[in-house]
């Protein structure tokens, strides 16, 4: 299962760290976030939108 990260690791102002990740054999697309799994369960239908979300998660939140 070849994973790879398409966004920047963001840090929140709490100190977690937030970025998307792909898997390109099987289309998959989803956010980690170190301080919470709020996103764990969520699955994106583009790059594009797994980068956004991820990048409003780490601006949004604060731990």
């Amino acid at each position: 299962m070849p994973v790879e990260r398409i966004s920047k690791i963001a840090e929140t102002l709490g100190g977690a760290f937030v970025f998307a990740q792909a898997d390109r054999t099987t289309g998959k697309r989803w956010v980690v976030c170190s301080g919470c799994n709020a996103l764990a369960d969520r699955q994106f239908d583009s790059d594009a939108v797994a980068i956004i979300v991820s990048a409003e998660h780490a601006e949004s939140t604060d731990h």
